[in-house]
């Protein structure tokens, strides 16, 4: 799991305009697995007057014909994981002076909110066919044994200059614990003040 899946995953769960999810460790629990498969596509959707011209006076011939807006793709995707996601919310630095709540208040609504599985979206894992269930860590959620490099994973997506632009870092696994470089180095709006 990279950070910006972890960050995705804590705001479907709590989201607040003050708040900036700081991903600091990622502990995998189930050893790598990965399962491949093919799905079909189309490249366009219906359009409404296409829709409403069948409706309304019964036309006869193809809406569509999907064999020739066919898109196949290929995934290969992680299989049975589960992971424990090591945060902490930080205050962005327009709310610190005048916080509607202070980071240990958005700490006991987001542990709420675990406990009662309550979400604003449901998460999901790099796509929506991908949920993501979650539940309070436990003590015996221990990292799965396993030391390997990962390459280079996405930490942020940034804003400069109006133009967007991705942060990367060289992410290592070592017992299970993917450490987080600071966002701060990167994004000084969510380093701790």
């Amino acid at each position: 799991m990279t950070p910006t899946a972890a960050r995705g995953i804590l705001n479907a769960i709590y989201f607040h305009k003050e708040v900036c999810w700081i991903v600091t460790k990622i502990n995998v629990l189930k050893p790598v697995r990965w399962r491949g498969f093919g799905t079909n596509e189309i490249d366009q959707c219906i359009r409404k007057k296409d829709i409403a011209k069948v409706l309304s006076d019964g036309y006869q011939g193809d809406v569509m014909v999907t064999d020739e807006r066919r898109l196949q793709f290929h995934n290969l995707i992680l299989k049975d994981v589960a992971y424990v996601i090591h945060a902490y919310a930080g205050l962005l630095p327009r709310y610190r002076e005048h916080p509607h709540m202070t980071e240990q208040e958005h700490k006991q609504v987001f542990q709420e909110r675990v406990k009662s599985g309550l979400c604003r979206f449901t998460p999901w894992l790099g796509q929506r066919d991908y949920i993501a269930y979650f539940d309070e860590a436990t003590s015996f959620d221990e990292p799965v044994d396993l030391t390997e490099p990962l390459g280079m994973l996405p930490l942020e997506i940034i804003e400069k200059s109006g133009k967007v632009q991705p942060v990367f870092f060289n992410a290592f696994i070592k017992k299970g614990r993917i450490r987080v470089p600071r966002v701060g180095a990167v994004l000084p709006c969510c380093s701790r003040s």
